[in-house]
């Protein structure tokens, strides 16, 4: 929650904002479903919280989506292309 403007706790906040949050509330409110947010957690743990269930169905943050990742879980279709030029 330390990557604005996709996902961010502004100070003096506990309520998280940002594209990735505005999304991720829109796709909850097509689907009939109550989003509830986690704690913030180190970027590395949130793919593995999905991956044993029970805690995560869904992470957001900016993840890059690579042939590793895809055989641990299951993405969307990109909606960011953030490629780096040097």
């Amino acid at each position: 929650m330390a990557y604005p403007p996709l996902e961010s706790i502004p100070d003096n906040s506990t309520t998280p904002e940002g594209f990735e949050i505005d999304l991720m509330a829109a796709v909850a409110g097509k689907l009939g479903l109550t989003m509830e947010w986690l704690d913030p957690v180190k970027f590395d743990t949130i793919l593995p919280l999905i991956k044993q269930g029970g805690k995560a169905d869904v992470g957001v943050s900016a993840f890059t989506i690579t042939d590793e990742r895809k055989e641990e879980i299951d993405f969307s279709d990109s909606y960011l292309d953030s490629t780096r030029v040097s």
